[in-house]
């Protein structure tokens, strides 16, 4: 018999023994999922319609995005909460959401999981990488190899500073190559946001040159206004 202790829903505070992530069903099933979106940004699109028009246009690096929630209705606060506060109760709720965006997807599953990885001042500042937290619960859950030394990153200006144009300038070198072991691997990058996605082109573009043979990026939410 499974036994689950009493603890406040994360959204509401109703105090309860929850069955999801200390997150009660009213609120779980209230949260907004992602709707139809495209294949390679996120941003959604009609019913029908597997790629919109700018990815047509100019094709991401990433082969296939999977994102689970828009970046509003509490995911947000959720996230700063986490990322400022370092509430890391949250994240049993970051990897079931995920998971449920994978399992509706009927995807298969990569070979790594590669965390989107900090430059090491502002990791040391913040103390953790939210990125790596959410990957470890997914790769231990879904049974897939986490590889927190596979990148490496520069410093650089702070992404949300920055306009639509000068984000994909500034994240265009922001990684390098750590680990070799990536020839003909499939592998997902994780990331709790995605917003313009240059973030994580630039990391599928260096997976890619270290020789992997698909990248596809998991994310919590995707902001839906840039």
């Amino acid at each position: 018999m499974t036994v689950h202790f009493e603890s406040k829903c994360l959204f509401c505070e109703l105090s309860g023994a929850y069955k999801i992530a200390n997150t009660c069903q009213t609120c779980f099933s209230a949260l907004e999922r992602l709707p139809h979106s495209c294949l390679t940004c996120a941003l959604p699109v009609p019913e029908g319609v597997e790629t919109c028009g700018q990815c047509q246009k100019k094709p991401p690096v990433m082969d296939h995005v999977y994102a689970a929630c828009p970046y509003e209705q509490g995911i947000d606060s959720l996230i700063r909460n986490l990322k400022d506060n370092g509430e890391f109760s949250t994240l049993d709720i970051f990897a079931v959401l995920i998971e449920e965006c994978l399992r509706k997807a009927r995807t298969r599953l990569p070979d790594l999981i590669v965390p989107v990885p900090l430059h090491p001042l502002r990791r040391m500042w913040r103390g953790f990488n939210q990125a790596d937290l959410i990957a470890e619960k997914l790769g231990a859950s879904l049974d897939i190899e986490v590889a927190h030394q596979a990148l490496g990153r520069r410093m650089s200006t702070d992404q949300r500073t920055l306009n639509l144009s000068r984000r994909f300038d500034n994240m265009r070198q922001a990684f390098y190559l750590k680990s070799t072991a990536l020839e003909g691997m499939r592998v997902a990058i994780l990331d709790d946001v995605m917003t313009t996605g240059a973030t994580l082109n630039s990391a599928a573009r260096t997976l890619k040159a270290g020789g992997a043979l698909r990248v596809d990026a998991w994310v919590l939410a995707r902001t839906l206004r840039h």
